[in-house]
C-alpha cells in the first residue's frame, strides 16, 4: 500500500508539476497577448484619431468648396445681369443711332429740297 501510495503521490506531483509548467507558459502567453492587444489598442486609438482629423479636414475643403461654388453662381448671375444690362445700352444706342440717322437724312433731303427751289 506505501508504495502504491507512493507511486500515486508522484504520479500526481508529476501532474502538477507540469500543470504548474503550463500555468506558467499559459501566464507569459497571456502576458505577451496583453502587450500585442495594448499596442494594437494603440495603434487603433492613433487611427482613429487620424481619420477623425482627416474628416474634419475633409468637412473644412467641403465647406470651403460650397462657398467657392456660392460665389461662383453669384458672380455668373451678375455677369448675365451685366450682359443684359449691356445689350439693353447697345440696344438703346442702335436705336438712337438709327433714330440721328434718319433725322440726318431727313435733314439732307430738306435742305436738298430748300436749294433745289
Amino acid at each position: 500500500q506505501v508504495c502504491s501510495r507512493r507511486g500515486q503521490l508522484q504520479s500526481r506531483s508529476a501532474a502538477f508539476e507540469q500543470a504548474q509548467a503550463r500555468v506558467v507558459e499559459l501566464t507569459s502567453q497571456l502576458s505577451a497577448a496583453s502587450t500585442d492587444i495594448a499596442q494594437i489598442d494603440g495603434t487603433i486609438r492613433q487611427v482613429e484619431e487620424s481619420s477623425c482629423a482627416r474628416s474634419a479636414g475633409l468637412d473644412e475643403v467641403r465647406c470651403q468648396l460650397r462657398e467657392r461654388l456660392e460665389n461662383i453662381a453669384v458672380m455668373q448671375a451678375e455677369t448675365l445681369r451685366a450682359v443684359e444690362a449691356s445689350r439693353a445700352t447697345e440696344d438703346e444706342l442702335e436705336r438712337t443711332a438709327a433714330g440721328v440717322r434718319a433725322e440726318l437724312r431727313r435733314l439732307a433731303e430738306e435742305r436738298q429740297g430748300s436749294e433745289s427751289k
